[in-house]
């Protein structure tokens, strides 16, 4: 009834947002161990993988072109654009910069990485080293694809450019979605362990409920997930 509700308030999006939360998101983040969703993290870099992959070859296949077949298919917000300006001062350029800071940040999860390293010092730095070269190479190479690709008209989420009928980007949405997922509660792990720190006489059910229902509220509220993001 919920869904249904917030689908004739915002159309269906709304309603995924809440059925997502409801029978997938809540139970995931209420688990006691996550352990059984460690191989999902593999699952998610598979996936960043395969869609940068896919990027590259639209952006050199010319089927994005002026007067291309999926192009045609393509509102005029979302079809390629390019000028002579590469970098114009303004909002946009703030949110890129807030981006790249987010991209490469250490992750609040790193003090548990550490650990499970063994608290071996020279394991933990090559593992910081290698995950930290492929995050450079993946995001570079997501940035320069898009824009190759869609110039000005790239939006926060750059899989939302391309066309519906494009089989690839099917591919590459639905293993973000899925990916998206099933490592939002290995994030949401260290959110629990702050409100916990906060809040320590809160119930395990509120624990969870409250920064999740936060959360959801925003992802129906905005539109640009670039803005969230940066």
């Amino acid at each position: 009834r919920v869904c249904c509700a917030l689908n004739a308030c915002g159309g269906a999006r709304r309603g995924s947002i809440a059925a997502l939360t409801l029978g997938a998101l809540w139970p995931l983040c209420s688990l006691k161990s996550l352990a059984a969703l460690a191989p999902t993290s593999a699952l998610g870099t598979a996936g960043v993988v395969y869609t940068a992959g896919f990027m590259a070859k639209r952006a050199l296949d010319g089927t994005y072109k002026a007067g291309a077949t999926f192009v045609k298919s393509l509102s005029r917000d979302l079809a390629p654009k390019f000028g002579s300006t590469l970098v114009k001062p303004g909002l946009g350029l703030g949110v890129f910069v807030a981006m790249c800071g987010t991209a490469y940040m250490a992750h609040f999860n790193a003090p548990n990485f550490f650990v499970d390293a063994g608290k071996d010092e020279k394991k933990y730095a090559t593992i910081v080293r290698r995950g930290f070269a492929l995050s450079v190479l993946l995001n570079v190479a997501v940035m320069v694809a898009g824009y190759l690709t869609f110039g000005a008209s790239s939006q926060g989420l750059v899989l939302n450019n391309y066309a519906v009928k494009d089989s690839l980007a099917s591919v590459a949405r639905l293993l973000f979605g899925v990916s998206t997922v099933f490592t939002f509660p290995l994030a949401y792990a260290a959110v629990k362990v702050g409100v916990r720190g906060v809040l320590p006489k809160l119930s395990e059910k509120a624990v969870v409920a409250a920064p999740l229902g936060l959360i959801t509220a925003i992802a129906l509220l905005l539109d640009d997930v670039g803005v969230v993001v940066s």
